[in-house]
């Protein structure tokens, strides 16, 4: 089995596959698809194995922390001007 990424749409009865997937094929169906400009050979990558550190847990001393409160915006009053005070 050879992985190929696709030039082009391949579609048929089992998968339908868009440009830039890359899909696990056939030896010989890899090599058809190569020869004909369809597909271009993708090889194999080895993943890296990762390795999890685990941090260290820190030991509090305090009192727990309470979650903030969220409160409301200040709403701003304007003065409103009464119509014998507006210029006309």
């Amino acid at each position: 089995m050879k992985r190929v990424k696709l030039r082009t749409i391949m579609a048929g009865p089992k998968r339908t596959v868009a440009p830039g997937d890359i899909i696990e094929v056939t030896d010989a169906e890899a090599k058809s698809l190569i020869m004909h400009g369809f597909a271009s050979e993708v090889e194999k990558v080895k993943e890296p194995e990762l390795e999890l550190e685990e941090e260290p847990v820190p030991e509090s001393t305090s009192a727990p922390v309470e979650p903030e409160t969220t409160s409301k915006p200040a709403v701003r009053k304007y003065k409103s001007r009464s119509k014998s005070k507006r210029k006309k």
